[in-house]
Order: C-alpha cells, then structure tokens, then sequence
C-alpha cells in the first residue's frame, strides 16, 4: 500500500502506529516498512504532480493499492473530523469522475477563506493527473469551514490520528 500525503505532519499518525522508517530520495521524503509506504508530495498541483511523477519512475506501483491522505475545507453540512471519499476531482476548468462513491472534491492552488459548496484541497488533480493510470483512492478529513489561518500542525496531527482507522 502506498499513501500519498502533502505534508509530513500528515503522514506522522502512519509513522508513529505503523513504525515506518524515514528515508530520502532527492528532495522526496517517504516512510516505509515491509507493508506501506506513505510518500509526501508536497502542498499544491504543481508541487504533487511532480513528486508524484518521481514516485511513478521510482517505484514499482503496479500491484499496491494507493489512497492520498489529506485535509480539506469543507461546507458545513460536515463534521470536522469527518472522512468523506472522493467521486469527482474539479481543477479550473477540467473535471474529473473517478468511478467511486463520494463526494466532490475542488482542488485550488491558494488556501480558501470563502465558503464553496463542495470539498476544497490543493494537491488532488497534481495527483491524478501524474497517477492517472492507476486506480487511485481519495480520503479527505474535514479540517476547516473555509478558514485556513485556524489550522495547526498539532491540530492535523490529532485529526489523521483519530481518523486512521477509517481511511485504510
């Protein structure tokens, strides 16, 4: 299993259950044992797509199932805390069905403080569009209602830790 995370405050709930190794390849971080592998892309489209290209040349994804892990703004109709899956990806003017149940996740290049009706990340279309070849999941936890400034490390570490069970 591979994940994908943007940062590596969200991969550190993985590292600390699943006693993963850290190790380095250029400028690419990543956590591993004999089972999983949590890969940090970076924060932003441009920033995924490319770390997410080197994995692909780097690393042998054939037969592994791969989910990106993240946070997002969220409506209110949502908990924080909540995991929502992810059915569509909307970057600009392309869009993107992913064949799954979910919701519908809009990926940005700037932090949102104006409240949109659908899930807001940064990094999901740089993912797919490198990945696309690979069957992908999405898992989203609610962290904000539109209010980037409100985020703390801590705070997303605690959120990835109470959710660990329900986004493998």
């Amino acid at each position: 299993m591979i994940l994908i995370t943007a940062t590596k405050t969200e991969a550190q709930a993985f590292v600390e259950r699943y006693k993963l190794q850290k190790a380095k390849i250029k400028s690419y971080t990543y956590f591993f044992n004999d089972d999983m592998s949590v890969f940090v892309c970076g924060i932003g489209v441009k920033k995924s797509y490319e770390a997410c290209l080197f994995l692909k040349e780097n690393f042998d994804l054939k037969s592994k199932k791969i989910i990106n892990v993240g946070i997002a703004a969220a409506p209110k109709r949502f908990n924080i805390g909540d995991v929502a899956g992810i059915s569509k990806i909307i970057y600009k003017d392309e869009v993107v069905e992913l064949k799954k149940e979910g919701e519908i996740l809009e990926c940005v290049d700037r932090p949102q403080n104006n409240e949109k009706n659908t899930l807001v990340d940064m990094e999901s279309f740089g993912i797919y569009k490198a990945l696309k070849e690979y069957d992908i999941d999405f898992k989203k936890i609610i962290s904000d209602y539109f209010a980037p400034d409100t985020i703390s490390k801590d705070f997303v570490k605690k959120l990835v830790k109470d959710s660990l069970d329900k986004l493998l």
